[in-house]
């Protein structure tokens, strides 16, 4: 492992023998044995008060800023976690040759993250993760793996505020990225919605000097930024969509797409050059982000028999739109990662509404402009009942006051336990229920009660 390399260098003093660790982790309830347990004193919570934990989970030394009495396991004592995390991730790319893939957005980070490492993985030694590893301490986790057989690295970069991209970009350094999109998504955490598409520019302005990136034709957001790059480094693609600017010319596209039992299929055509793909993930929405995927890829030097290859065998992420069939006969989409996408999601619903009863279920979402909150929980329900979406079932205060726009068929529930209760026996073989919300909310308990011996799992 390359992390060998930084053991000289280390901030910081050791309090017993250094140990190499397997794993870096910050939370015990996913930790695995054998981990370097990073103790961080944040403002909810202080990551000391778990050190008993970590070591009965196995953590095999901690990382920590106050000194543990009588701590079985040795410590790194450092002044600054978040400094020191930097520091691994920093050597650790330092010591790396290969290409670093990056991906941001507002939604489809996640699943154009694993199109792309499915697709390189057919000709290079990939570290990547399903995970949502997109701050300092999560790439600070998958950079612990890397090792000297990698190739190349695929990561993606979250952004909760003004800024954060550009300091990952310092951080990772990435040569080859794509922007899937900048939406009103966790937008209450900024003063504007400009400072939100500047913030995740701020990648495409990062390799813009001597990077290379993938920019959609689709969203006129992006089509300046075609001019900043030369041609060689710069891979436009989309679908060409009615709004699309019409000096568009992507060098990554399709056609003939449609939809085969809810998942996509089409021509991938990439100059004189096409693949047939089947989309084994659930959503038209998915089409854009395997075009990311493709035009990315193709930076890199990959064929478009390969590119067509892993975007077909590639699977999705948990609680990321997974269609699972309950014993009854019901069909349940599970979609609780969090609130983004929502009006995809309905989309998706509405798919099943001639041919069974239709149940949508919401949280309240999170991270909104206060001026925003009312019109935005309104505008799901308004989506929702214009696409014959039967039932509205609903948890929060804010989806309590945006219920009466869908009309009589909406239902409010002060407790996620009132509304499990009721929706178990709701779901019959011909119901089909979309389950959402934000990540607070912990909405996937409310799959796991309606589907507690699944048959059939389809994720995407």
């Amino acid at each position: 492992m390359l992390r060998s390399l930084i053991y000289d260098n280390l901030p910081g003093t050791w309090i017993g023998e250094p140990v190499d660790c397997d794993s870096i982790s910050t939370d015990t309830r996913t930790m695995q044995p054998g981990a370097l347990y990073v103790a961080v004193a944040g403002k909810q919570a202080d990551g000391h008060q778990y050190i008993p934990e970590a070591i009965r989970r196995g953590a095999r030394a901690v990382m920590v800023t106050r000194v543990q009495a009588e701590c079985p396991v040795p410590q790194w004592v450092v002044a600054d976690a978040y400094e020191a995390i930097c520091f691994i991730v920093r050597h650790l790319r330092d010591a790396f040759q290969g290409d670093v893939v990056a991906v941001t957005g507002s939604v489809g980070k996640t699943s154009t993250k694993q199109f792309i490492a499915q697709i390189l993985a057919r000709r290079f030694s990939v570290l990547s993760t399903t995970r949502n590893w997109n701050t300092e301490y999560g790439l600070a986790q998958l950079f612990w793996g890397l090792a000297q057989h990698h190739q190349c690295i695929v990561l993606e970069m979250g952004a909760k505020h003004p800024g954060d991209i550009a300091t990952l970009c310092r951080l990772v350094r990435p040569t080859v990225g794509v922007v899937t999109n900048v939406q009103h998504v966790h937008s209450g955490l900024y003063p504007s919605f400009e400072s939100l598409i500047e913030t995740k520019m701020a990648l495409l302005d990062y390799l813009s000097t001597s990077g290379k990136a993938a920019i959609s034709v689709d969203d006129p957001l992006f089509s300046s930024w075609i001019q900043r790059f030369p041609a060689h480094r710069c891979a436009a693609y989309g679908q060409l969509l009615s709004h699309s600017p019409q000096s568009a010319v992507p060098s990554v596209t399709l056609a003939d797409l449609h939809l085969e039992a809810g998942e996509a299929c089409f021509r991938l055509i990439h100059g004189a050059e096409e693949a047939p793909v089947h989309l084994h993930v659930l959503g038209k929405h998915q089409v854009g982000n395997a075009l990311a995927a493709a035009a990315v890829t193709s930076l890199l030097g990959v064929s478009v028999a390969d590119v067509a290859a892993g975007l077909s065998t590639t699977i999705g992420t948990s609680q990321r739109l997974m269609r699972y069939t309950t014993p009854t006969g019901g069909i349940v989409y599970d979609d609780t990662y969090n609130g983004n996408g929502a009006l995809v999601a309905i989309a998706h619903l509405a798919l099943d509404v001639p041919y069974r009863t239709t149940i949508f279920v919401m949280t309240d979402m999170a991270d909104l402009q206060p001026d925003s909150v009312v019109a935005r929980h309104e505008e799901l329900c308004r989506v929702a009942r214009d696409l014959g979406v039967h039932h509205l079932w609903c948890l929060g205060p804010a989806m309590k006051a945006a219920m009466p726009v869908f009309g009589p068929n909406a239902r409010h529930f002060e407790q996620q336990s009132d509304l499990i209760e009721a929706l178990i026996p709701f779901i019959g073989p011909q119901v089909s229920c979309l389950i959402k919300g934000s990540r607070g909310r912990v909405m996937e308990r409310v799959v796991q009660a309606v589907c507690p011996n699944i048959l059939e799992k389809t994720p995407c």
